[in-house]
């Protein structure tokens, strides 16, 4: 019984956290403060590579990014934003 209780007060806390952090983050990208995580420069000089490879080369993306040594995800999350 005693262990059903720490385990239904550990459960009240997850949940409460989880709850406020989602709070917080909401509140953020309202307040634009919350923009997530960036690309390296890195990352966009090889997006730009394999650009420059399908664009040139006539390569599909899949060539291009695995010549340019960037996931394709991360390609597709480039041209997204650009």
């Amino acid at each position: 019984m005693l262990l059903d209780i720490l385990a239904l007060t550990a459960r009240k806390d997850y949940e409460d956290r989880k709850r406020r952090q989602a709070e917080g983050i909401e509140k953020a990208k309202a307040a634009g403060k919350f923009t997530g995580r960036k690309q390296s420069q890195t990352t966009i000089d090889k997006c730009e590579k394999a650009l420059r490879l399908i664009k040139d080369n006539n390569l599909s993306k899949e060539q291009a990014t695995k010549l340019a040594g960037v996931r394709i995800a991360a390609l597709y999350r480039y041209m997204k934003a650009a």
